[in-house]
């Protein structure tokens, strides 16, 4: 069979043509070791920030000289939590962390059934996050006993937040949830796939935002779980985190879109980047986001570029503003402040390998089943491996070109 025929060729010689995807695929969960800074939180002119190396740092935005360093034995993807003098914090080694704050000494730590990927949240003195063993977990934020866990049917694929009594969040079994404070289901919303997000959803006057790998963003009923609308966006699903300033929510989706819409739905206007936006920010009158393609962006309210800032890789953080500092991690092992005026470096944090850390290629994996009424291989069917950006595929001797060639995730 020859490997560089069109999809449209291949698929008229066949009878039957099933394909099954083998295994989810999720850049942002499966990566090796290394010093790439993903997503950080800033408190009291100090910037908190975890890398893939698993070492979590505190490093002063006045001076860029670290405060202190906490090495974990996972990766670190999710931003942290600082409250009442103490930060938390998940790693890829199934645990759950507080520190103190000012000195980095471990408190406690609270081992899960799975890797901690996505943010924690803190919120009458309990801590909320999920788990890739499909549980959210309630943590007492002082002792680190468990008070109690929620199962779901997937991964938890978005961070938990608090708000009016009520606990949201999101899982891979397609349904996003609302629970009260003892852990029992309110309602859930169900959607067309993954709901997941980088960070946790959005609520904003008394409505809750989220988006699903449908391709939809969703704005439910903070109380009744009731779909107000729903925005149809891209191909490839929503997995940023989203934002409402000055009346507007702007929300950034995986084909390199950031989108801003009116509070009842409507788009205003869309600006597209280069590479997956996977945080967005604002500040007065300019909205902010890094992107794959290693550039800072900076935009005026109405979505016009005003300057873009260069780096040497990949931005999934959230760039945040402190005193006329812009300040963001980056893929490239180190964390970048900068004046937001003349875009010169203040200075920059070198975390404890300038290695990167491994990112997957950029193409999902699916397992092809064909069946042929004059094959005589058992039962008529052979089995292929297939990628959808017609790139070299693995574990099979066949490539298999899609007609979706040029509509890759990531390219």
């Amino acid at each position: 069979m020859d490997a560089e025929f069109g999809f449209s060729a291949f698929s008229t010689e066949l009878e039957d043509f099933v394909m099954r995807k083998t295994r989810d695929f999720d850049r942002q969960w499966r990566v090796g070791r290394g010093g790439s800074v993903c997503f950080s939180e800033i408190k009291d002119g100090t910037a908190y920030f975890g890398d893939c190396d698993g070492y979590i740092y505190a490093v002063d935005l006045n001076t860029g000289k670290a405060l202190w360093a906490f090495r974990s034995n996972g990766t670190i993807l999710g931003a942290p939590f600082i409250q009442n003098g103490h930060l938390y914090f998940g790693s890829y080694d199934r645990n759950l962390y507080c520190l103190d704050k000012k000195t980095g000494k471990e408190l406690w730590r609270f081992e899960s059934g799975g890797g901690i990927c996505r943010p924690v949240h803190c919120s009458g003195g309990r801590v909320y996050f999920g788990s890739k063993d499909c549980c959210l977990y309630c943590i007492d934020s002082e002792t680190g006993k468990e008070v109690w866990r929620f199962r779901t049917g997937g991964d938890i694929g978005t961070g938990a937040i608090v708000h009016g009594g009520r606990i949201y969040f999101g899982s891979f079994d397609n349904n996003f949830y609302c629970l009260n404070l003892e852990g029992k289901e309110i309602w859930r919303v169900k959607t067309g796939d993954h709901v997941q997000m980088f960070g946790p959803p959005l609520i904003h006057e008394n409505t809750v935002y989220f988006g699903s790998f449908d391709n939809c963003f969703y704005a439910a009923d903070a109380e009744t779980g009731k779909v107000k609308w729903k925005f149809r966006f891209g191909i490839y699903g929503s997995g940023g985190n989203y934002i409402a300033h000055k009346g507007m929510l702007y929300f950034p989706a995986r084909d390199g879109i950031l989108y801003a819409l009116t509070a009842g739905g409507k788009e205003l206007w869309r600006f597209r980047a280069e590479g997956l936006i996977a945080g967005v920010s604002a500040h007065d009158e300019r909205i902010y986001f890094g992107s794959e393609d290693g550039n800072v962006y900076c935009l005026s309210l109405e979505g016009r570029e005003l300057w873009r800032f260069r780096t040497g890789m990949e931005i999934f953080d959230n760039p945040k503003i402190y005193e006329g500092k812009l300040c963001f991690g980056c893929w490239d092992c180190r964390y970048y402040c900068i004046d937001v005026n003349t875009r010169k470096v203040m200075w920059r944090f070198d975390c404890s390998s300038l290695s990167p850390a491994y990112l997957p290629p950029s193409y999902d994996t699916f397992e092809m089943e064909i069946s042929r009424g004059s094959s005589s291989e058992e039962d008529g069917k052979e089995k292929y491996s297939v990628n959808l950006t017609g790139r070299e595929s693995f574990d099979s001797e066949y490539s298999v070109k899609s007609q979706y060639v040029t509509k890759s995730e990531y390219g």
